[in-house]
């Protein structure tokens, strides 16, 4: 089965390549990237340096057969994915015809002061407030020691979640200012709060956002040599990270501040981590349901995106995750907070069928979004609102959850929303903006 996927996946990857809107902006090039890397690659050295920490560490060991099934269901996922996104965005994508040096970015770089400053300022709070609760080793989540589900406690989900509106703002500036030398100073700064977090998730996401921005002001398809090796050196920041959860940062910035939050490193064998060990989570989905469940979740899980937006302190009782749950996945194991994948997602809840399902409907969200950009005028506005949603996928595809991709678009979108609006009922004296 290792050798069917690397088949199926190299099928995957032919068609695709031949069709006219292969390209970075496609949805596609982010699933068959998460997938060769989390399910074609990682399990070759998983079955080479034979790994096992991630077993011992929650508890289960699966049979040979149900490791089997979930090389199935990722290959089935994936060709659900291509066949429903290839058939969605069969809408010609092209670059703009305008030259990209009058497409009025100056005016409405003008315009998105008045944005960025306060939304720059509240993120920047809400990161630095994340600093003072890791390095005073302040617990500001909790596991329920049930279900495995994390709360946030001593905080507001509102204002955690601000610090991700340092991405798009990030790279809106880079973009609008077109990439500047001046630009350099406010997205290095938001990047070292978001590193002195110790996460990843929205400094990769700023990462690809200006990536893919830059390649858009430049008309490239592709990632050129220099696009490429700006990403290999940003690798070893995300690796130090990993690494470091943040703590040099910390202490170097805070002087006399002694960092107290746990040190988290250990050994692995090549790509043994638990950043990219969906292979094993999705073993332990498996493993677990329904066979210890009995029964699958049939998305009874998607009721969180009614209460998730309801806060805690309107509603002290509020049921952590779903309100409604048809089993507790870590009944029998150490409960461990898990990213699902997208297959993995559909298999939690409806098993084979779940995954076809599950991956299809991610292909058609995605889908849909590359076919509205298409079909626009693809000015300023409407590449970075794409591309902002499109960086989505970075976290979207890992977690395989409706809650995670919602939980993204409202701070991804809110500084292109407000510009938005800035642009359409604000003074007009800028006839050059091209709202797109």
């Amino acid at each position: 089965m290792l050798a069917v996927s690397v088949v199926i996946f190299a099928a995957a990857c032919a068609i695709y390549l031949r069709q006219p809107n292969a390209s970075v902006f496609h949805p596609a090039t982010f699933y068959l990237a998460f997938h060769g890397l989390v399910f074609v690659i990682r399990p070759i050295f998983a079955w080479h340096y034979r790994y096992d920490n991630i077993y011992g560490f929650i508890g289960f060991r699966p049979s040979l057969w149900e490791r089997t099934q979930v090389l199935i269901c990722t290959n089935l996922g994936l060709v659900a994915f291509m066949a429903v996104v290839l058939w969605m965005t069969r809408e010609r994508f092209a670059f703009p015809a305008a030259d990209p040096r009058n497409d009025g970015r100056e005016a409405l770089l003008r315009r998105f002061w008045i944005v960025a400053v306060p939304l720059a300022a509240l993120a920047a709070w809400s990161l630095y407030w994340r600093w003072d609760a890791i390095a005073g080793a302040v617990g500001f989540s909790q596991m329920d020691p049930r279900t495995g589900e994390q709360r946030l406690v001593g905080v507001t989900g509102y204002f955690y979640e601000a610090a991700r509106i340092s991405a798009p703002v990030g790279a809106m500036l880079a973009y609008l200012g077109r990439f500047r030398w001046w630009t350099a100073a406010p997205v290095t700064a938001l990047a070292v709060l978001q590193i002195g977090t110790g996460g990843r998730g929205d400094f990769v996401a700023m990462a690809v956002m200006i990536a893919l921005l830059f390649m858009y002001d430049r008309r490239l398809k592709w990632p050129s040599v220099w696009v490429m090796a700006a990403a290999l050196a940003v690798l070893p920041v995300f690796h130090f990270v990993k690494s470091d959860r943040g703590a040099f940062l910390r202490e170097a910035l805070r002087p006399g501040v002694t960092d107290l939050a746990p040190d988290r490193r250990f050994d692995d064998a090549p790509l043994e981590t638990m950043d990219i060990a969906h292979m094993e989570f999705f073993e332990y989905l498996v493993w677990a349901i329904p066979k210890r469940t009995g029964t699958y979740d049939y998305f009874a899980n998607n009721l969180e995106l009614v209460t998730a937006p309801i806060p805690r302190a309107v509603w002290p009782d509020k049921p952590i995750g779903a309100p409604v749950k048809r089993f507790e996945l870590y009944e029998n194991t150490r409960p461990i907070a898990i990213t699902h994948s997208l297959p993995g997602m559909g298999w939690y809840n409806a098993g084979y069928a779940g995954v076809v399902l599950w991956c299809a409907l991610f292909a058609a969200i995605y889908g849909a979004g590359f076919r509205a950009f298409a079909r626009s005028g693809r000015g300023p506005l409407a590449a970075m609102a794409y591309v902002a949603f499109l960086a989505t996928a970075t976290i979207a595809f890992r977690d395989g959850m409706l809650q995670t991709l919602a939980r993204q678009l409202v701070p991804y979108g809110l500084p292109i929303l407000a510009l938005s609006l800035l642009v359409r009922f604000g003074p007009r004296e800028d006839p050059d903006v091209q709202a797109g």
